[in-house]
């Protein structure tokens, strides 16, 4: 556990379980230093926009008043830090999203800079792919890997979004027969989402399943799914 995860904990803590005792000064104090130590966060969002600091803002605003919704356990295959850190940047997300909607669409530019500042700056112009369509199946690892190296946190964030709360239930609704915990979106938690993917025969040795039948699972039916949600969420649509 780093310091840094240590020192939010310990803070959201002292917020959240003695909220009714606390008083504003205190709890002003406490917000003040929790938000000193988010903004280090390293995967904390950025955005070139001229207002970028107005989303802050308001993040920061949100924050302060919902800290104590924070739920890690909707988080499981992360750290405290990193969960916490998504959770802000689903906020922050919409937050950029809207600048973007209050500018004409003859003012947007393909070379405008996205996370400047950042090491390897790229462009809108470079989120475009070089073949305008879907990853092939066997490539579908090596594309959301992509996603997660490069600045592109925002279409990541949306997938990685997707996937986790599973609105609908199609993800979790495929797997194999007798075997409903192997299914789709537990599988791309461990296999694509994880920070360290697992592999498919430690699953398979975990759930007491056929090798084989799970990974025939995986290719045949969970990554056309994959494809087809990347496709709805127009990522690499023609």
């Amino acid at each position: 556990m780093t310091e840094t995860e240590i020192r939010l904990r310990e803070l959201i803590a002292k917020i959240c379980e003695n909220s009714t005792s606390l008083t504003e000064s205190e709890r002003k104090r406490l917000i003040d230093r929790l938000l000193i130590t988010v903004q280090k966060l390293p995967g904390l969002l950025k955005s070139s926009h001229l207002d970028f600091l107005e989303a802050l803002d308001k993040t920061y605003w949100w924050l302060s008043r919902n800290i104590c919704q924070f739920d890690s356990s909707l988080h499981k295959s992360l750290s405290y830090e990193k969960g916490l850190t998504r959770w802000i940047n689903s906020y922050l997300f919409g937050r950029i999203k809207d600048l973007y909607r209050q500018i004409p669409f003859s003012q947007y530019s393909l070379d405008q800079l996205i996370n400047q500042g950042n090491e390897d700056d790229l462009t809108w112009l470079d989120q475009l792919p070089a073949n305008p369509k879907l990853p092939t199946l066997d490539g579908l690892e090596i594309y959301i890997e992509r996603l997660q190296k490069e600045k592109t946190q925002d279409v990541f964030l949306k997938f990685e979004f997707y996937v986790e709360r599973d609105f609908d239930q199609r993800l979790q609704n495929c797997h194999p027969r007798h075997f409903p915990s192997c299914n789709c979106q537990m599988l791309c938690q461990r296999i694509l989402l994880k920070n360290s993917p697992d592999k498919v025969s430690d699953i398979s040795r975990e759930f007491g399943i056929n090798y084989q039948t799970l990974k025939s699972h995986w290719e045949k039916k969970c990554k056309p799914l994959l494809q087809e949600i990347l496709l709805e969420l127009g990522y690499c649509s023609e």
